[in-house]
């Protein structure tokens, strides 16, 4: 069993440092790879990992590059200001070994808020689960990128969308599970990760960002179309009825 993680940075930032200690803390007995990829120079290189230079500072370009080079059994895409769990790769291990029809394995969330402080916890269950195909068009149920490790064997021939403005992380999923809708990937309830979000400045705020990312996935999802509308749809319709029973 190896492991490939794939860090893309952005000018090295200072909590790159922490992110590398946390996995390779959480790699211990492990056989990995680490690949740290930039667009910029990385004035100080650790024994621990790989640096690659990028031609693009495009996150998904960098991931995707990450994907090229990787040669793991197992595949993860680790943000550099997220922060792995000691058991984070030996749990997920786990659940992929034992299941061969499972193409990744996600976990729940520690959720710091930049903008106000908050601290939450995003459980995705209280026991292990699998989500199908059917399943994520509701919703990106799987979650953010860092909380995931695939099988590379299920991502051959298909990679991050670069050209999308956001969702490149849910379009992926989609297409993952889309191509093989019997499979699924597992979700584990237990917080094996935690990374910082603005509430304020954060892209997923954006209606006009957001719209286009939906009309790309629908051309991704091509067959399932009217589903995918569907959920979107019902979804709408909760979320409104939820905002005016708060009023």
């Amino acid at each position: 069993m190896r492991v490939t993680v794939v860090i893309p940075t952005i000018r090295a930032r200072d909590s790159l440092d922490s992110c590398l200690d946390c996995a390779t803390a959480a790699l211990d007995g492990i056989s990995s790879e680490i690949y740290v990829i930039s667009a910029h120079d990385v004035t100080i290189k650790r024994r621990d990992a790989y640096y690659v230079h990028s031609a693009s500072d495009h996150a998904c370009v960098k991931r995707n590059l990450g994907l090229f080079l990787a040669r793991g059994e197992f595949i993860h895409f680790l943000d550099d200001d997220d922060f792995v769990y000691l058991n984070f790769y030996k749990d997920l291990i786990a659940d992929l070994t034992r299941d061969p029809h499972a193409l990744g394995a996600t976990c729940s969330v520690k959720i710091h808020d930049c903008a106000t402080g908050n601290i939450r916890i995003r459980v995705k269950g209280t026991s292990r689960s699998k989500i199908y195909f059917k399943n994520l068009l509701f919703s990106n149920k799987i979650g953010t990128t860092s909380s995931v490790m695939l099988r590379r064997s299920a991502l051959e021939g298909l990679a991050f969308d670069e050209n999308l403005p956001c969702r490149q992380d849910f379009e992926l999923w989609l297409r993952v599970l889309e191509r093989d809708p019997e499979k699924y990937f597992i979700v584990s309830p237990d917080v094996l990760l935690s990374y910082s979000q603005n509430s304020i400045n954060s892209i997923s705020k954006s209606h006009s960002i957001l719209s286009h990312g939906r009309n790309a996935i629908l051309v991704t999802l091509r067959g399932n179309r009217r589903f995918y509308i569907k959920c979107c749809l019902i979804v709408g319709a909760i979320r409104y009825i939820l905002s005016k029973a708060r009023i």
